[in-house]
Formats: C-alpha cells, structure tokens, sequence
C-alpha cells in the first residue's frame, strides 16, 4: 500500500503520522464534478487531542486516561475520518460537512490538514460550546463554494435546571456559490441518557430553539435558504423533529416550510446511521427549507432523491451480530485500526448557482 507522511499541529508540537491514502467510492449518478456540490454532515465520535484541558472532562481521551489516547491513535483515526469524508456525496468530498464531537479547533484543523483532504481547500467555522465533555459541533466548507459572513451560537438551556448543560446550535449565515445567501444550523441534540421517553423534553427544547430561530428567517423572507443538518438523537417521526421542529417528509411540500430528506429513507433502506442494541436508528439528518425545492437559474436547488447515507463496505462491522453497523474506533476499550465513528454521515447533492 503507498503510504504518505502527514504533519499534523498538535498545539505547537509537530506530530509525524503514516497513513495509507484513501480509496474512493463510486460517486451517485447526480455527482457530476463541476455541476453538483455535496452538503452532509458527520458525527465523527470522540475526536480528541492529546492535551489535557482542564475546563473540559477530557480525562477518557489522554494518553494515560481510560482509552490509552496515544498520539499513534489519534494519527489512524484522523486518517480514516478523512479517508470516509474524502468521497463523501461525490468523489473529491463534500463542499459543506457540519461536524459533531469535535474537543477543539485544533482537531478540526488537523483533520483537514490530512494528504486525503488538504487539496480541498476547507476552511473551519467552529465555536466552543458548554456540553459537559467539551464536544462541540463545527462547519468546515470549501473556500471556492461558500463564504461565511455571520456566526452565532444558539444556547439551549432550562431555566429550572441551571446545571443542564449540552452543544450549542452552530448558526452560520454565507453566500455560496456567487450571490447565493444560506442560513447553515449544525446540531448535536442531548443523548437519550436516561431513556428515550425521560429524555425528550430536552430534545425538544432543543426543536424549540432551532424553530424559533428558522421561524424568524422566514418571516423577514419567506424564500430563505436555510440548511440543517445534525445528529439530532431522534429519529425523523420522533416529537422533536416531527411535531415540534415540524420537519415533514417531501411528500409534504405543497404544505410544509422544512423539508427532511432522510424522513423515509430508514424504511426505504432497511438501515439507519447508527446500530444501538442491534436495531438501526437514523439520528444523523439533513433537513432544507422549502426555497431549496424552487428551481430558479441562479440559485441553489436540491436535487430530491440524491439524498443518502455514506457507507462503503470498509466503514461497517463485516460479521456478527453487529454485520453491517458503523465500524467505531473502539469496542469493549480495543482502539479498532480501521475503525472511524459509531455514526455513518449523511450528504444530499445541491445544484451549483451559476
């Protein structure tokens, strides 16, 4: 196998890795290079560095902590996020990835600065938000297609519980392509620690929050782009995402403002984006406003059926009981060589406006 040599920064110190460069998948039909652009979004689980922040509960993931987070480690995963990223929706990777459980910028950084990923020109929208393990959501876009012009970061809190504490919702308003405004929200709801039922009022706020955000966007103009994208701990029919955040599926257009491209897929597939207790769920979804649905020469549209889930044959468990699920980075405390997420990402494919 060729091998490449990667210098990655680890907060000034100078990390040298050997990877194997990356194999590419057959691209969708509706990847045309130079005609479609990919937009998805990846939980990349438990990117951490090698530095122990003592603002964060980042203990687990040091090299003496509960996971041995060595430095030869954190260099393999970087590569095989990289490696699933770089043909993820079309065959030189997504245009726009919004990130989950990334520790820091300084991770994000590296994993762009990798031989599978540093030709794609991406640039880093991040922020730092409160969760309890110091995990945050980010947006890394391709300088040629998007430029960020706001960010913002939406607080979900609870008044009467002033030590709940979860990931912002990354705001990030830009132009893509050369005059085209979109509004991007990446999410990471609160788990279902707990239990699904007990769990999913905070989910819902979190519904609440994000709503009350688009609903704004669409009264000043009910044409916004607005983009979102996440891995949202509830599946599409769930109350947070179906009642609350009143995401349909597109057979609701005609009636509805937010259109959730991965509503159906799980029926439709057979699958979802992660295996928990041998039984998929599809928590990781993009879901695009209605302007996306109106084909108009200089603007973005979606093209409906390109929507997709992200899992070449090297990604998943081979055998067993798990055959087929996300392969992860450790099972039962064993670091996994070719293992990358418990999460599989997702990308629907946007015409480019001219």
């Amino acid at each position: 196998m060729k091998k490449s040599i990667v210098f990655l920064g680890l907060g000034g110190m100078l990390l040298v890795g050997m990877l194997g460069l990356s194999a590419t998948s057959k691209a969708p039909d509706s990847a045309k290079k130079g005609k479609f652009i990919s937009l998805g979004f990846y939980n990349v689980e438990n990117l951490f560095d090698l530095a122990d922040d003592p603002n964060k509960n980042d203990n687990e993931f040091l090299p003496e902590g509960t996971y041995k987070w060595t430095p030869e480690n954190y260099v393999v995963k970087l590569g095989n996020l990289a490696r699933a990223i770089s043909d993820l929706g079309d065959p030189d990777g997504p245009e726009l990835l919004g990130l989950a459980e990334v520790e820091n910028r300084t991770v994000i950084e590296d994993l762009i600065a990798t031989p599978a990923l540093e030709k794609g020109g991406y640039d880093i929208v991040h922020a730092e938000s409160p969760d309890d393990r110091g995990i945050d959501v980010a947006l890394i876009y391709k300088k040629k297609y998007f430029r960020p012009l706001v960010q913002k970061s939406l607080r979900v809190a609870m008044a009467d519980v002033p030590d709940f504490k979860t990931r912002d919702i990354l705001m990030v308003k830009g132009i893509f392509g050369k005059k085209d405004t979109v509004h991007i929200f990446v999410n990471h709801w609160p788990s279902r620690r707990g239990g699904e039922a007990e769990s999913s009022p905070k989910r819902e706020l979190a519904a609440s929050v994000l709503k009350s955000a688009v609903d704004s966007l669409l009264q000043i103009n009910s044409q916004a782009k607005i983009a979102i994208m996440g891995d949202f701990n509830d599946d599409p029919n769930n109350k947070s995402l179906n009642e609350v955040l009143q995401a349909a599926p597109l057979e609701n257009l005609k009636s509805a403002s937010l259109i959730n491209l991965m509503y159906n897929m799980e029926a439709e597939t057979g699958m979802g984006t992660l295996m928990y207790q041998r039984q998929w769920n599809l928590f990781d979804q993009v879901i695009l406003s209605k302007a996306f649905f109106e084909p108009k020469s200089k603007s973005s549209t979606c093209i409906p059926q390109s929507a997709g889930i992200h899992h070449p044959e090297w990604m998943e468990v081979a055998d067993g009981d798990w055959k087929g699920a996300p392969r992860r980075s450790y099972i039962r405390g064993e670091f996994l060589k070719d293992g990358c997420s418990d999460h599989f990402p997702v990308f629907v494919h946007l015409t480019l406006p001219k």
